[in-house]
């Protein structure tokens, strides 16, 4: 019976000791990160705050619009972040953070350390380019890896990159990339068996942009004195490769093309005497492949 009461004692005492452990270190949740584990691919650097590490915490993740989480260093967290800072969601009360352009890896905004306050890493962010001391964190979208400088007030300035001695990595990749939609149209008639001029074209419906880019809508022609062709589609000066989006009076190609409602002129002399039209259009979304735009209606402005 003794032995009972005593390995039952031992049985409670344990039970309580490991309680008080696990109030006292709470388990780790963990999170996620997509910079390279590599011990030289996770550091930046400063000359009064020492090494920077991206990797130690498990939470900071490139993504195509934004930097999450929070890096470890001698002064204590950098939260890149509001919404998943150290301590949780602070938008509401600080809303903060830094943006990635997934076109070109530009980082914008403000990082946050409670012991020196704010990080900029771009002087775009309190300047209008060009700025008078530029300097700005870049991503490579090809590689991953950091580039350049961040500053604050108080400890001067973060180096993001010195290989091969330290670097900061992530597996995130950018694009620049859109993704390209076309359409052949049916044949127009112009009735002038003479053929007919081609002055212009207007499509109506939207064009939206982001902070990667504009997306783009614009066109090849093709003419004939036949009903069944041939068909080829053309652009300014004749080539098959470049398509018309300047907005009347200019001919040619801009980025962003014209936008819904304005004229798009053409080579007028290739494109007159011609009595059957077809055209070609092309649909490009932004940079980030996230929107796309939108067409209703085309409108195809020939004289006699």
């Amino acid at each position: 019976m003794r032995i009972f009461r005593i390995v039952f004692w031992v049985i409670i005492l344990s039970i309580i000791v490991f309680t008080i452990i696990l109030i006292a270190y709470p388990s780790k949740t963990e999170g996620a990160t997509n910079i390279s584990a590599t011990t030289t691919d996770h550091f930046a650097w400063n000359e009064v705050s020492g090494w920077w590490n991206f990797f130690i915490t498990d939470t900071v993740m490139v993504t195509n619009t934004k930097i999450e989480g929070f890096a470890s260093s001698s002064i204590g967290e950098v939260s890149f972040d509001c919404a998943t800072s150290p301590n949780g969601n602070m938008c509401s009360t600080s809303n903060y953070g830094v943006t990635n352009n997934v076109a070109n890896g530009k980082l914008m905004g403000y990082a946050w350390n409670d012991l020196i306050g704010w990080i900029s890493v771009s002087c775009e962010n309190h300047e209008t380019p060009p700025c008078s001391f530029p300097y700005q964190t870049v991503i490579d979208i090809a590689t991953g890896d950091f580039s350049g400088w961040a500053w604050n007030d108080i400890v001067g300035w973060i180096s993001f990159g010195s290989p091969p001695t330290y670097k900061v990595n992530t597996s995130w990749r950018g694009t620049t990339s859109s993704i390209v939609g076309y359409l052949e149209s049916q044949i127009f008639d112009t009735r002038t068996p003479s053929g007919a001029q081609l002055n212009g074209v207007i499509w109506q419906g939207e064009q939206p942009s982001n902070a990667s880019g504009n997306s783009s809508v614009d066109f090849q022609i093709a003419a004939s004195n036949s009903s069944s062709g041939p068909w080829t589609f053309q652009g300014p000066e004749g080539s098959p490769i470049n398509y018309y989006g300047m907005e009347c009076p200019g001919v040619g190609q801009v980025t962003p093309a014209a936008g819904p409602g304005k004229s798009i002129c053409v080579d007028q002399n290739l494109l007159k005497n011609y009595r059957y039209l077809r055209y070609k259009i092309r649909l490009q979304s932004t940079p980030d492949r996230m929107l796309s735009p939108l067409v209703d209606d085309i409108i195809l402005n020939w004289s006699r």
